[in-house]
């Protein structure tokens, strides 16, 4: 029964750490929010941050060009984040235009094999 106590109070604590960690990395995101008023610094730092909580090995953020009609990238981090800020993709291709033309937010365990 000593046992069980334990290791249910270990298991709340891992629980409690991992929200306090969440609730501190999303303080940090509006102090860097409120820190300048330069929006590609602010999308660079908050990109860098959720790539960090999310523990991704690449993240990008797509801006829509209604004129052009294609998705921009101001901000991508990763190998190929460089080359990934000059490419400019069609609206409805890729994960980026399924998740805008259907509304819905995904998570994309490896990006590298949806077919989208």
């Amino acid at each position: 029964m000593a046992k069980e106590t334990l290791t249910k109070l270990q298991q709340d604590r891992a629980i409690l750490s991992a929200r306090v960690e969440a609730l501190s990395s999303l303080i940090e995101v509006g102090i860097i929010i409120n820190s300048t008023f330069h929006l590609d610094e602010v999308m660079q730092l908050v990109m860098k941050k959720a790539q960090q909580v999310m523990q991704a090995e690449a993240s990008s953020i797509l801006l829509i060009n209604r004129e052009k009609k294609v998705f921009e990238c101001p901000v991508a981090l990763g190998d190929a984040g460089e080359k990934f800020k000059t490419i400019e993709i069609p609206l409805d291709r890729g994960i980026a235009g399924w998740v805008a033309s259907h509304q819905q937010a995904q998570i994309i365990p490896d990006a590298y094999q949806d077919d989208r």
